[in-house]
């Protein structure tokens, strides 16, 4: 049974050649997306769709669903998204922008929660770590609000922010030779 849960994603920017002044506007960009052609690039799955200009990406109560950008692999590197969570259940969930993955076992995520809560998690060899544990962020609208998130690499650092707002940075080991970046949305049980 599917529970009230989607995560909507409305843009995508990424962007390189780090300038560290303003959000997503490195000196290149490296992949944009508006999902409003119909996200061929982006596959065909039965828990995501493309509507209006969204990408709209519904995980059953209980569950995770993550996609990647099609931008392929990435070095330092810039990534926004305008993300909406909407939310029917009090018991949580929350959406997520994947930075520094590799593959479906390895991968980081700064995740934010529809009551102001964010976080950066790792999933290592299938196995959770959480280097920012779940802290409140008043940069955060909670609910159904848009939220504009935002990662930036750039070597071993990475700062994460919300809404414009610095709400995380912290020094942690990079894959090499590049890699991708995506979202998730996690929906209570």
């Amino acid at each position: 049974m599917k529970i009230a849960s989607i995560l909507s994603v409305a843009a995508l920017l990424i962007s390189g050649g780090i300038d560290g002044v303003s959000a997503c506007q490195g000196n290149e960009v490296l992949y944009q997306e508006r999902f409003d052609t119909g996200g061929s690039s982006w596959g065909s799955h039965p828990w995501m769709k493309f509507e209006r200009g969204k990408l709209l990406i519904t995980p059953d109560a209980g569950s995770n669903l993550s996609i990647h950008s099609p931008s392929g692999l990435l070095e330092d590197y810039d990534v926004c998204a305008d993300l909406v969570q909407r939310n029917g259940n009090a018991t949580g969930g929350y959406a997520s922008l994947l930075f520094w993955s590799q593959d479906a076992t390895n991968f980081y995520t700064f995740d934010v929660s529809v009551f102001g809560h964010i976080r950066v998690s790792r999933l290592q060899n299938n196995a959770w770590r959480v280097p920012v544990p779940w802290k409140q962020a008043r940069a955060v609208s909670p609910g159904s609000s848009v939220n504009k998130l935002r990662v930036r690499t750039l070597g071993n650092r990475v700062t994460v922010f919300v809404n414009g707002i610095e709400v995380a940075s912290l020094q942690a080991q990079r894959p090499s030779g590049g890699s991708l970046v995506g979202v998730m949305a996690v929906a209570p049980t």
